[in-house]
């Protein structure tokens, strides 16, 4: 029976697995039915012949016979039929021929005819078991279950005790039930089976249709008695205990399914255990354990497909877990393994963009052969990330190429696209696709981006229609909400109502505590609304907070510290706005103002120096009012930095007197009108004292002397020397005081100590933006005291204006300018030193133009009055009180 028993045998576990799920068995029959012709004694049912006649019948079958067996070993079963079928012709009571015919016609799948003669035969020998397997594999096949469970049943039934085929009958009756739908007998005859003696095949079997049925209550404790079972085989071993571990899974029961499984893949470490325990650790989260478990099964792959499976496998693992730099390590490993397809190039691609690296992913999508939809979609992105929005719209767009788009997915190719078009700042083409998507579908996230895009457009009060009845609607979703007043806020601070949006800032903190860059944006609303400390504690708390700072925050933040005079924490902002944003002027302008009031003056002149050459390298770009906003900040930086700049300076001037005599004959030191006279100052400022935050400090060094008569040659007489110091203490008023030792140089002048103080005020000595006339206005005052014989005051008082005008760059025409002087001096001996005095006339002044740097560090003043005037009392020597005529002169001030 060892031919049969090998046919029953191979009916496998599989097998089981299969016929429960209704689909038939494949059984090799060839062996079955030729065990039961040499085994089994059938008796031969035609007797009547003698014994020449049996022999001669033997003699003539024997080659067809030997030439059908020989057909049939070799797979020709037809030839095998004919043969065979002759052969019964010639022998008809010989049943052996027949248990061949049925073989060889089930062979050729004349099923019906084969389980005609098996059921025949069956009819005069339905004791031989082998007859009823035969019938019952057959009536599997033609999908009759109930029939071949009865088949089983008999051929059982029929079997010796002690048959060791009786667990595989067993299993294989069960199946044939489940088949027939008849699971209920299949337990049943399982229980029956395990009740007489427990063997653990059978129990493992009966697991497989517990399983399969869905009733797997009993398999826990079936698997434990397989596993505790003596000298059990390793297949059994290793089967049980899989089965166990899943049994555990399914139930929840995570440290024993880890366990059993750490059991087996000790027991046998192959690929498919450790790719089921790898996926297994991974639902439960334990993701090192996982990826040391996927490690593990590459030594026991069968093959490059397997390697690459797991590799791939490892890599969406990483990926989910959001570890793209291992995921990348997996996906390199796994092109080592095959060579990379399209699904490999898109994986690599999602590992590259998680990471960071938008350039790579690009690369590895475009290598595809062919790009889906899901590539495009993830191009898009890429591009978009490294500011490419035409390519990204690009493959955007030709998602809607791929295909006829469906209603979701034109929605999120809308949606998506609209997003885009916003981060690109494109908001009204964000606006219009925002729009298309909710047409198609309703969504709040979308209309809050669509008040976004209307705030950008400066929609300010659509956007702000758009985002109020999202409050309300976003109740329960603080962070949407929280976006929707932080629109609100920004529609408020752009119409300049300071304190509701600094409001609605707050709201929007107060409903997602995550808002906390609205801290900044608070700052900006409390500060325009004028309060200053409180924007101050905003912006200190975003820093300390951690929350990212932009370069343009820094900026605002130092300007902040210099509205409260904290010029260390102040500069310290402005550096950093400058280390993010090298190009950002205000933040250099800004930052070197400070340095100057905190006096820091070297390093507000480099400060000024990179804000001017920012100015130059953008002036080029600007057109209309920005360009001449820019223009007009350049030059005013570099006024500051030639301020800082100075060292030194000088003046040098000449004032010529046309009247109907001379007016003095000594040199006149202070607030000299009425003397012709010649004159050059020379100053020299210190540093670090010399200039404090608009306060100066100057030595000085001067001559002078009269002009002589109807001459432009100084009268050595009169010559006059001065040394001294001057001081201007206010950085924002136009005063100045000096302190001077007068010594004597010609015999009419003299030795004497000076102290004088000036002020000025100014209007429209600078030409205005964009004016080509303007109105220009001065006013000065002078006091002064010799301390020394002869002691004296000196007030002097005295107005210009009238208007001026743009001749050509940097030169200016003021015409006609009026001037009106008064002058008072103490012991005035001579009567000449207090009068009043009107004039008319004009005054050219030529200034430096502007440089890299600095811009009118000198100007030259030419001018030319006609003027009268009177004395409080009739000069001696003279015959009246008034005088007249023409008065002109130059001054070069640097």
């Amino acid at each position: 029976m060892k031919t049969a028993r090998k046919g029953v045998a191979s009916v496998t576990t599989w097998h089981l697995r299969v016929v429960a799920v209704f689909v038939p068995c494949c059984v090799l029959l060839w062996g079955l039915p030729e065990a039961v012709a040499e085994d089994i004694p059938i008796p031969e049912r035609v007797r009547t012949l003698g014994p020449v006649e049996r022999q001669r019948i033997r003699y003539k079958n024997a080659s067809l016979l030997e030439d059908a067996h020989r057909a049939a070993a070799e797979g020709k079963y037809g030839q095998a039929l004919r043969d065979f079928r002759g052969a019964a012709q010639n022998d008809p009571g010989n049943d052996h021929i027949r248990v061949f015919l049925v073989r060889t016609l089930d062979h050729l799948g004349k099923t019906s005819e084969a389980l005609a003669i098996c059921t025949e035969l069956l009819e005069r020998y339905p004791q031989y078991a082998d007859l009823h397997l035969s019938r019952a594999y057959m009536l599997q096949r033609m999908w009759k279950y109930d029939e071949a469970s009865q088949a089983f049943e008999n051929a059982i039934k029929e079997l010796p005790d002690g048959d060791p085929r009786r667990v595989d009958l067993v299993r294989e009756l069960a199946a044939a039930l489940v088949a027939a739908g008849r699971t209920d007998d299949a337990i049943a005859r399982y229980e029956d089976l395990l009740s007489d003696e427990f063997d653990p095949a059978a129990a493992l079997h009966y697991h497989y249709l517990l399983k399969a049925s869905g009733t797997g209550g009993k398999s826990e404790q079936l698997l434990k008695r397989v596993l505790s079972t003596d000298r059990l085989s390793t297949t059994l071993l290793i089967e049980a205990t899989y089965e166990l571990a899943l049994v555990h899974q399914a139930a929840g029961r995570n440290q024993d399914y880890v366990k059993c499984m750490e059991s087996l893949v000790e027991k046998a470490p192959n690929w498919r255990f450790l790719q089921e325990f790898a996926a297994g650790l991974a639902a439960l989260d334990r993701v090192p354990a996982s990826l040391e478990a996927y490690e593990r099964s590459l030594a026991f792959a069968p093959g490059p497909a397997e390697k690459h499976r797991t590799c791939m496998s490892a890599a969406a693992l990483c990926m989910s877990r959001n570890e793209p730099v291992k995921a990348k390590q997996w996906l390199e490993k796994a092109s080592g393994t095959e060579p990379p397809d399209d699904n490999w190039q898109f994986r690599m691609a999602q590992a590259e963009q998680a990471a960071g690296e938008y350039g790579a992913a690009i690369d590895s999508l475009l290598a595809q052969s062919t790009l889906d939809r899901q590539s495009q979609f993830l191009l898009s992105f890429c591009w978009s990330r490294v500011n490419q929005p035409g390519l990204a719209l690009y493959h955007l767009n030709k998602v809607a190429d791929l295909e006829t788009l469906g209603l979701a997915d034109r929605y999120t190719l809308y949606s998506n696209r609209g997003y885009l078009y916003f981060e690109h700042g494109c908001y009204n083409a964000a606006y219009r696709d925002f729009g298309a998507a909710l047409a198609l579908r309703e969504s709040d996230t979308l209309e809050l981006a669509r008040a976004k895009s209307l705030l950008l457009l400066g929609r300010i009060q659509e956007a702000e229609r758009a985002a109020l009845p999202l409050v309300e609607r976003l109740d329960g979703q603080p962070e949407l909400k929280a976006q929707a007043l932080e629109v609100l806020g920004e529609c408020s601070l752009a119409v300049n109502d300071y304190s509701n949006a600094a409001n609605q800032f707050e709201q929007s903190m107060a409903a997602d505590a995550n808002a906390l860059h609205l801290l900044y944006r608070r700052a900006i609303a409390r500060y325009k609304d004028g309060h200053i400390n409180e924007a101050e504690q905003d912006m200190l708390r975003h820093i300390e907070e951690e929350l990212p700072v932009s370069g343009v925050m820094w900026g605002d933040y130092a300007f902040v510290e210099g509205q409260l005079k904290k010029y260390d924490e102040g500069i310290r902002a402005a550096s950093n706005a400058t280390a993010i944003y090298r190009c950002d002027i205000s933040a250099f302008q800004e930052m070197a103002y400070q340095q100057m009031k905190d006096c820091r003056n070297t390093d507000a002149r480099e400060s000024f120096a990179s804000a001017i050459d920012l100015y130059t390298a953008t002036l080029p770009y600007l057109k209309g009012d920005d360009a001449a906003k820019y223009a007009q900040e350049q030059r005013d930086a570099r006024l500051e930095y030639s301020r800082l700049d100075k060292t030194w300076g000088a003046e040098v001037y000449m004032t010529r007197i046309d009247i109907e005599e001379p007016i003095a004959s000594v040199a006149e030191t202070a607030a000299p009108v009425l003397v012709p006279q010649v004159g050059a100052i020379v100053t020299c400022r210190p540093p670090t004292v010399g200039f404090r935050n608009g306060k100066e400090f100057d030595v000085f060094v001067r001559a002078l002397a009269n002009l002589e008569d109807n001459s432009f040659g100084f009268d050595k007489e009169t010559l006059q020397g001065g040394l001294g110091i001057a001081w201007k203490p206010f950085a924002s008023v136009n005063y100045r005081t000096s302190l001077e030792k007068l010594f004597k140089i010609g015999d009419n002048s003299e030795d004497n100590w000076l102290w004088r103080h000036m002020a000025s005020i100014d209007y429209g000595e600078t030409r205005p933006k964009d004016e080509n006339v303007w109105l220009f206005a001065r006013g000065y005052g002078e006091a002064g005291f010799y301390l020394d014989d002869t002691r004296r005051w000196i007030y002097y008082f005295e107005g210009r204006i009238g208007p001026s005008f743009a001749a050509v760059d940097n030169v200016v025409l003021t015409v006609p300018r009026l001037i009106g002087i008064k002058r008072w001096q103490s012991n005035d001996q001579d009567g000449i030193g207090t009068y009043d005095m009107l004039g008319v006339g004009a005054n050219l002044r030529i200034r430096e133009g502007e440089k890299r740097y600095v811009a009118e560090r000198w100007y030259l003043d030419i001018f030319a009055q006609y003027v009268y005037g009177w004395f409080r009392e009739t000069p001696e020597g003279h015959d009246k009180d008034s005088f007249e005529g023409w008065m002109f002169g130059i001054d070069f001030v640097k």
